[in-house]
């Protein structure tokens, strides 16, 4: 695990080297959006021409609130973007529904589905509670294609990156390294940056990419309906490629930056 603190974009790491990203070094941006209030502002900021939509679960399940969109019963906005074979996906998001202690959402997934087995395809899961405490803690899982359907790796936080407390904001970025055979999680969680990583056995590029990325569902949806899943999504972005740790970091403080003008702390 690698704890990276940010401060004016700089991390502050074990290696005691001094990184910076700047925007030219992150891979292209396939869509990304800052869903506030209403429908006006369900469009892609990044200039990627993505589209994003409530389709087709507008209503009581999936609606828009000041703070974002407000997704329950792993129900929740879509867009039509096709991950690559690397790919980063984050989401800046927090649990909703504090009535209940025990939560398991989908903040987001890649669009690959388990066409073998059973399963949800490459996604990130955000559940509460861990072990006896009630806190969230996200871990991602991928299956490949119809060949190698259930095979499955899964990637599960540190404790440290676990630690978050329902109700609070949290970044979670997902990279996926086909290349390298890594996927990763980061969490950006009261400033503090966390990195968790594993090596797969197997080819991610295998993966069954046919459906867009989605948000607050899982990719083999229709799911089974959850009433303790509820979410509110203020943030979402999507690159193409695996991100490095100064890319996580930028990305994190950019999140930061932008959710600080809706009185949103990350």
């Amino acid at each position: 695990m690698t704890t990276m603190t940010i401060s004016d974009g700089v991390i502050a790491n074990p290696n005691v080297r001094r990184i910076l990203a700047v925007e030219a070094d992150l891979p292209a941006w396939l869509g990304r959006c800052n869903p506030k209030n209403n429908i006006n502002s369900l469009i892609d900021i990044s200039g990627a021409g993505a589209t994003f939509s409530l389709s087709p679960n507008s209503g009581t399940i999936s609606y828009f609130t000041p703070d974002g969109i407000f997704t329950s019963k792993n129900r929740g906005f879509t867009s039509d973007i096709l991950a690559t074979d690397n790919v980063s996906i984050y989401s800046v998001h927090k649990q909703q529904d504090l009535t209940y202690s025990k939560m398991n959402a989908i903040p987001f997934n890649d669009g690959s589905q388990a066409t073998t087995g059973t399963g949800f395809g490459t996604c990130l899961t955000e559940i509460s509670p861990r072990n006896s405490d009630i806190v969230m803690y996200a871990n991602g899982f991928v299956y490949y294609d119809a060949a190698d359907g259930t095979k499955r790796a899964t990637l599960n936080n540190t404790e440290e990156a676990a630690n978050v407390t329902p109700g609070d904001w949290v970044f979670r970025l997902e990279s996926l390294d086909a290349l390298n055979y890594q996927m990763i999680i980061y969490t950006g969680y009261k400033g503090i940056l966390y990195k968790t990583l594993t090596q797969s056995a197997w080819d991610l590029s295998l993966r069954n990419k046919t459906q867009p990325i989605r948000f607050g569902y899982a990719p083999n949806s229709p799911a089974v309906p959850d009433a303790t899943s509820s979410l509110i999504t203020a943030e979402v972005g999507v690159l193409a490629g695996a991100v490095t740790d100064a890319m996580a970091a930028k990305l994190y403080t950019e999140a930061r930056a932008l959710q600080a003008l809706s009185g949103i702390s990350v």
